[in-house]
Order: structure tokens, then sequence, then C-alpha cells
């Protein structure tokens, strides 16, 4: 299992981008590859091309945007495993979101909320979100 989170924009806030390290730490431990990657804040439709590139082959794009599947826990943790193997790629969008042309490639959309999150928190709250979902396939205790 692989997992690269990639995001539009450099992360500026150092609290996310701590609480966004701890869990990737966490992540590590679990026995998953992680890796973070951003592109630069631009068009959208460069935002898109850029993010296109930045994507090793062989990963599934998971997007993250308004319109995809919201699930609870229990659902994210039945998905991880498929999602990751051989490597996830979990992308979050600029202040636009992504484009549709990026939204079409994606192999899934998913719904963090109705609700709009500041990216560096989007990012951190996501990178929890996954290491929620193993430790509930793992059977560690965090999840209560």
């Amino acid at each position: 299992m692989k997992i690269l989170f990639l995001s539009v924009g450099k992360p500026k806030q150092p609290e996310t981008i701590a609480l966004f390290e701890d869990y990737s730490t966490r992540i590590r431990r679990c026995g998953v590859d992680v890796e973070a990657k951003w592109v630069k804040e631009t068009t959208m439709e460069r935002e898109a091309d850029d993010l296109l590139d930045a994507i090793p082959s062989r990963s599934r794009i998971i997007a993250l945007d308004r319109t995809g599947t919201l699930m609870d826990s229990r659902g994210l943790a039945s998905k991880i495993e498929g999602w990751t193997t051989p490597r996830g790629v979990f992308v979050i969008g600029g202040p636009l979101g992504l484009h549709p042309s990026f939204l079409t490639a994606a192999d899934q959309l998913w719904s963090l909320s109705p609700l709009t999150f500041p990216h560096d928190l989007a990012r951190a709250m996501v990178s929890e979100q996954v290491y929620r979902a193993l430790t509930l396939v793992r059977r560690i205790p965090y999840h209560k």
C-alpha cells in the first residue's frame, strides 16, 4: 500500500502542517508508504494538468470534491485497501476546487462533508481519516 497526498497550493498554516505530519507518521507506522506533494496555485485548468503530471502511473486517483460520496469511517475503512493498492492519490483542489476535467479523470470522488474547509485543514482531515480507516481495518485501538 502506498499513499500520496497531493494538493493545490503550498500548505501555510503551521498548526495544520503539524497535524498532517503527525497523521502521516502514524500511517507510516501502519506499514504504509506515505508521500506528500503540492502543485502551484494558478488557473483551475493549469492546476488540473499539473496535478495529472504529478500522479505516478498505476495510481488510483481519489479526488476530494463536494459532489463526491459521503461515507462514515467504517465505509472508508471498507474501501481504503482497494484505493491504496498499489497506490492511492488523495487530491485536494485549490480555492475554487478541482477542474471538471480532473474530476472526470479521477477514479473516485470523495466528499468529507457538504461544508467547505480551508485547504490546509482539509489536508489534515484527510490524513486523519485515512489513519482512522487503517486502524479500523487493522484493529488498532484508536477509533473509539
